[in-house]
């Protein structure tokens, strides 16, 4: 991979770039995603971003979407951001909602944020997802733009260090 390098300005607001990725790569429109996984599994794809975060800036990223299940009832699945790049942590979710669902007719809405900080290495951001019970499988609505699943993945300068007091404590 070719070196990245970053240039940005205060008037610019030190926003790098920001990019909105829907899914629908991996399946038709109309069609489900589905999966009967009891470990996280892509959604989609589409639905990842690779980027070297610089030190002094971070990767804010947001995920979204509508969830269902196939079938049963009192289902518990989960949704999570995961890093799988040698520098995350694979089979560990960065942020995760859990959600039980009463019954196969149930939708739901689910989203995730996260901010990764910059250690000038490349990442590998992943939208993941899995079931608890291996006979019901874990669904995300692929049938419109409101119900499409999507990242949001912004780029920024962050000149808030953790464990350091901010300007305005």
């Amino acid at each position: 991979m070719p070196a990245t390098t970053y240039n940005t300005s205060m008037a610019e607001g030190g926003r790098l770039g920001s990019i909105l990725v829907r899914g629908g790569g991996d399946v038709t429109v109309g069609t489900l995603y589905s999966t009967t996984s009891l470990v996280y599994k892509q959604l989609d794809g589409q639905l990842q971003i690779n980027v070297v975060i610089p030190r002094g800036f971070s990767l804010a990223v947001s995920a979204k979407g509508t969830c269902s299940i196939a079938s049963g009832s009192n289902v518990k699945i989960a949704f999570g951001l995961l890093d799988i790049s040698s520098y995350g942590n694979p089979t560990v979710a960065y942020d995760e909602q859990q959600l039980i669902l009463t019954g196969s007719a149930v939708q739901q809405a689910f989203g995730l944020n996260y901010v990764w900080p910059g250690d000038n290495h490349e990442h590998n951001i992943i939208l993941a997802f899995k079931t608890f019970d291996a006979t019901h499988a874990a669904q995300a609505l692929n049938d419109s733009l409101t119900h499409t699943p999507s990242l949001n993945v912004a780029l920024v300068n962050s000149n808030l260090v953790p464990g350091v007091s901010s300007p305005w404590a």
